[in-house]
């Protein structure tokens, strides 16, 4: 059985070990291991704190009782986003967005994700919406989402 609730704080632990375990693989996979040190601080369970401490929600997607899945978000920008390697392409990523989406009621979400990510979020249906710039030297792209709700309606409107 799967499904998805918000974070608590007593998921700090498991949600820092499920993120390290996870970026760490994707990493390696990617053949970009060696970036790895710059993402584990923000990984911490002192980082996840501090922002879900400052405004930050994020949700949990369990599959038979252990999370494979995390979302994170402030506003209407996704900050986080991680999926068990094993469990890629599944579509829980996708889930995740949807929960985000309904929960937010919002046209339009943001991402701000490293640049290597660029096929998964456009898989997701997310568009790129800037040039690349770096942050602490890892190149980036901002991206836009538009929500179904949104596009239904310009659909009708067209």
């Amino acid at each position: 059985m799967s499904y998805i609730r918000p974070a608590l704080s007593a998921d700090i632990p498991t949600i820092s070990a499920f993120l390290i375990k996870t970026f760490k693989q994707s990493l390696e996979h990617a053949g970009i291991s060696h970036l790895f040190p710059l993402y584990v601080e923000s990984l911490s369970p002192e980082s996840v704190t501090e922002r879900l401490n400052n405004g930050y929600q994020a949700y949990i997607y369990h599959y038979r009782d252990v999370a494979v899945g995390y979302i994170e978000w402030k506003d209407q920008t996704l900050s986080l986003l991680g999926v068990d390697p094993v469990l890629q392409r599944q579509g829980i990523a996708k889930e995740l967005v949807r929960k985000l989406c309904c929960h937010l009621q919002a046209p339009y979400i943001f991402a701000k994700v490293p640049q290597i990510n660029t096929d998964v979020f456009k898989s997701l249906g997310f568009e790129i919406k800037s040039p690349s710039f770096e942050v602490d030297g890892i190149p980036h792209l901002e991206f836009l989402y538009q929500t179904p709700c949104q596009k239904e309606f310009h659909l009708v409107g067209e």
